[in-house]
């Protein structure tokens, strides 16, 4: 988890793999995480599984000391994790634009050409 921390520190971007975040996010799309930005909920987030695997899900609880998420393409919850795991907000991705914005829209997201 260091190396993602400090990865999410510095901005840089890290590549998706899987179909939990489709339609928003597809396998080989690169995204920026915060580490800095303080999680909202609806915001996809990156956090580190009790297994030590790394997932970007979006944020629908944060109850106590624990984060729950749930990907687009789910039907069920991911397991709460503490928030000690959380490694950081996605906030850009290079989907079809070059450094575009992410931003959550109360129908989903959408992709804003822009500068991260």
């Amino acid at each position: 988890m260091a190396v993602l921390t400090r990865l999410a520190e510095e901005g840089h971007a890290i590549e998706v793999s899987g179909e939990s975040m489709l339609p928003t996010l597809r396998a080989g799309d690169r995204i920026v995480i915060m580490a800095d930005l303080e999680p909202r909920l609806g915001d996809v987030v990156v956090f580190v599984d009790a297994p030590g695997r790394t997932v970007v899900h979006r944020l629908v609880a944060s109850v106590g000391g624990s984060i729950v998420c749930l990907g687009d393409n789910r039907a069920t919850f991911d397991t709460p994790v503490p928030r000690s795991q959380l490694v950081g907000v996605a906030r850009a991705t290079a989907v079809g634009h070059p450094h575009s914005n992410l931003r959550p829209t109360a129908s989903g997201w959408i992709l804003l050409a822009g500068r991260c």
